[in-house]
């Protein structure tokens, strides 16, 4: 995230008057000192260069797992994971993080940063982040590379091995026999506290649900448990949100949408390549390009290029909410224009809207249309230097670049698994006041399931991990923003309700906080002050040091410290107990451990190494950028 966050900052910084009067998140690198902090520096000061140099990445190791861990005998590849022992005491206990649907380079930048760290602070633990299997270069060898220009073999690959019951094995059977340095680690010895924010967060809980053997406690921020086949509430809660704070844009974005309905449903094809080339995806330009590169030669072009500008407004609200985000980007970008043509007409386009202000939509298209243009220019700037025009990456499978290829694997890998598993397709509510297209659809989306693995997509998700999807969790703890768009499919959902009453150890409940200046993953994205050994994030401390950052407040430190409080309560009743055939555990398996203090021997996949080099953390930006802007709706 904070990669795509890098990137994107190009755009965020395009406006220069903040017509909202939003303000910009900056991004510290500091390191959780223990206390007291040693090296004569306070938590807010400025890191000592203006260009700091990349850090170097922790070594990798590889744990050998089967493709399927029901059938063992179709083969095994290395899973990667990485350490961190900054904070381990003898007896503290194992943090486990699974990196989820991004590549493990992406999550391991900020190691010094992360709420994993906090938690090891407190409890003197080690951590782990564990890649998710067929992402990142945890994956199997792809033996053809025709495979990846044929939809049904592409899916059947991906399918062999890809399913949330085999992730959560492969943590199952890392944790029986994990040892750090000889010592014996494992979830029979030490507790393992599992946590995970968004897709990682479900993980966390579904791996609590199905081996309370292995996951002793589990933090799920952000956690969509509820899989449907589609879900509206992710766009609603945005313009829910952008009506109560931006009348007058959402005005305009209502009047947009109509527009871009009524030109779709009557098929009016000149208007709609006139949109196209107002906005700078004309056919064959390099924004056309970059957002159709991946699709199929019977794929709906215009349908990709039309979601992929919705992409820019309303999916990455996800990630950054509107502060950071490029909805208000837009929005005030927009107002900004409006106002320089029509300055007598300032007050009306600042209450009303400029559609409202000039009189109708005819006469406000082409300032919505020329603030949508420099948005996507400035982007494409961006991406310049991570080969936003680059042929297309599964080309560069059969040309042998196979880093590139297991990036685009892995994009494949989580549209697959959204096609195939977990569904919740982000579609509009379809309603006159949508400020998101109303062919953004269960339909569309499925034919782009098919688009990109063939008709067997279309038979829709089989949302098989609801079965650990339970009314109430013992030892697990669910936060959420209040503003988050996955919050309607969590724990935290308005029609369910949670307690912020710490549960005894053992007990079910809804144990969750909902935090209200918050968005989604706030709990991770915003790292607590908390030094080694001691029981409280140090507020104060927290403020200076995330100081400018509008989505690190109190009710964030406060629902961090109430999952460290919980523990405490939770953490002392722990007791040693055997593994084999536990509570839960579906399968056996005998997969063994190299020993985390080298790199595994002879065992690693290419590219892995002690520190991995730029092009492995390009790669990770490419998937991260694509998996926000793709021109799909399964984000």
């Amino acid at each position: 995230m904070l990669l795509q966050h890098l990137l994107l900052a190009a755009l965020t910084a395009t406006t220069a008057s903040a017509q909202y009067g939003l303000q910009k998140r900056t991004i510290h690198a500091k390191r959780q000192e223990p206390a007291p902090v040693g090296n004569g520096t306070a938590p807010g000061d400025a890191p000592s260069s203006s260009t700091p140099a990349m850090p170097a990445l922790p070594d990798t190791h590889n744990f050998s797992v089967p493709i399927n861990w029901k059938d063992e005998s179709k083969g095994k590849f290395n899973n990667r994971y990485w350490l961190d022992d900054q904070a381990y005491e003898d007896g503290g206990p194992v943090i486990f993080q699974s990196m989820g649907e991004f590549a493990g380079e992406v999550g391991l930048m900020n190691l010094d940063e992360t709420m994993a760290l906090t938690i090891a602070n407190k409890t003197r633990g080690v951590i782990v982040y564990f890649e998710h299997r067929y992402y990142g270069q945890s994956l199997p060898e792809l033996d053809d590379p025709e495979i990846v220009n044929d939809p049904e073999k592409l899916g059947e690959w991906i399918g062999a091995g890809l399913s949330v019951d085999n992730a959560l094995e492969d943590i199952a059977q890392f944790a029986k026999g994990f040892k750090l340095d000889g010592k014996d680690l494992s979830a029979g010895k030490v507790p393992w506290i599992v946590v995970g924010s968004s897709y990682s967060g479900s993980i966390a809980a579904w791996l609590r649900e199905r081996n309370p053997e292995v996951a002793f406690a589990a933090l799920a921020s952000s956690a969509g448990l509820e899989l449907t086949k589609e879900d509206q509430s992710f766009d609603q809660s945005i313009e829910d949100y952008s009506r109560q704070q931006y009348p007058n844009c959402t005005a305009d974005l209502k009047e947009f949408m109509k527009w871009q309905n009524d030109i779709y449903e009557s098929e009016d094809t000149e208007a709609f390549n006139g949109w196209l080339s107002a906005i700078g995806a004309g056919n064959k330009s390099e924004l056309y390009t970059f957002f159709t590169q991946q699709a199929n030669a019977d794929s709906s072009l215009e349908r990709a290029v039309s979601r992929a500008h919705n992409e820019l407004l309303f999916r990455e609200f996800l990630l950054y909410g509107p502060t950071d985000g490029q909805l208000p980007t837009f929005c005030d970008g927009l107002q900004a224009r409006a106002i320089k043509a029509n300055p007598e007409l300032a007050k009306k386009i600042a209450s009303d809207g400029v559609v409202a202000a000039l009189g109708s939509w005819d006469k406000a298209q082409s300032l919505v249309f020329s603030t949508f243009k420099s948005m996507w220019a400035d982007y494409m700037k961006a991406m310049g230097a991570a080969g936003g025009a680059q042929p297309p990456l599964k080309d560069l499978c059969a040309s042998g670049s196979q880093q590139m290829c297991t990036t685009f694997l892995s994009l494949q890998a989580w549209a697959y698994q959204r096609c195939f598993e977990l569904g919740n397709a982000l579609t509009a509510n379809g309603d006159d006041s949508a400020i998101s297209p109303a062919f953004d659809n269960i339909e569309a989306a499925r034919d782009e399931c098919v688009d990109m693995f063939g008709e067997s997509a279309r038979a829709g998700p089989s949302l098989q991990p609801r079965k650990w999807t339970a009314e109430s969790y013992s030892n697990t703890f669910f936060p959420d923003g209040a503003h988050d768009p996955w919050r309607g499919v969590s724990v935290n959902a308005e029609s369910r309700g949670t307690s912020e009453e710490i549960p005894a150890a053992g007990k079910r409940a809804r144990f969750g906080a909902v935090m209200p200046d918050s968005w989604h993953s706030a709990v991770f994205g915003c790292t607590a002050w908390l030094n080694r050994g001691d029981d409280k994030i140090d507020i104060k401390a927290t403020e200076e040091w995330q100081v400018g950052d509008p989505n690190c407040g109190k009710d964030v430190q406060d629902a961090q410290q109430l999952f460290l409080d919980a523990l405490d309560k939770w953490l002392p009743t722990f007791k040693p107990h055997s593994l084999t055939g536990g509570a839960n555990s579906t399968t056996g398996g005998n997969s063994t451990l190299p020993a985390p203090g080298s790199p595994s021997a002879g065992s690693e996949v290419s590219g892995a190494g002690g520190h991995s080099g730029v092009p492995l953390l390009l790669a990770g930006v490419v998937a991260g950028v694509w998996g926000l802007l793709s021109g799909n709706n399964y984000n």
